[in-house]
């Protein structure tokens, strides 16, 4: 694993798991940390923030990030948000929710993107950048927008 900073360090060994080959750059902000994931050969660009529950004994929310996966710059990928049901009491006050997130083998997030809770990102799928993905993305898909649709499917000769 390489990380460029000695803080980094400190939270590699807090993550639930860690890989072969994963390549953190700086000013990556991890939150939830044992309840986070991530495979072989996995990048995170610079200014990335993954959150998950911090709550160790966490059924949901869990964040994994499996092989293969690049996750560009300036990316956010949150696996629990704030109830607002109640007008009555502020929403920093209300309960959170919490859903897992699945980046599946080979897919890549663009300079941007926001994963929200329980989306599942299919294996060699492409998120465009600045897109918001609110549901899961199929195998070898290609979404963008806000929020996030289908726009085509990848060739399986690419992989090749």
């Amino acid at each position: 694993m390489h990380f460029k900073t000695t803080n980094e360090i400190i939270v590699k060994r807090k993550l639930g798991h860690v890989g072969k080959n994963v390549d953190v750059r700086p000013h990556v902000f991890l939150s939830g940390t044992k309840n986070i994931f991530i495979s072989d050969n996995v990048t995170i660009r610079h200014e990335c923030s993954i959150n998950a529950p911090s709550g160790k004994d966490t059924k949901e929310g869990k964040v994994y990030i499996e092989d293969n996966v690049l996750i560009a710059q300036y990316v956010i990928i949150t696996s629990n948000l704030h109830q607002f049901k109640n007008p009555n009491i502020p929403v920093s006050n209300q309960s959170e929710t919490a859903k897992t997130v699945r980046i599946k083998k080979g897919a890549w997030i663009g300079a941007r993107a926001i994963i929200l809770p329980g989306v599942t990102i299919g294996e060699n799928s492409i998120v465009g950048a600045g897109a918001v993905v609110t549901k899961d993305v199929p195998p070898m898909a290609i979404v963008g927008g806000v929020p996030a649709k289908l726009l085509k499917y990848r060739d399986s000769g690419e992989l090749e």
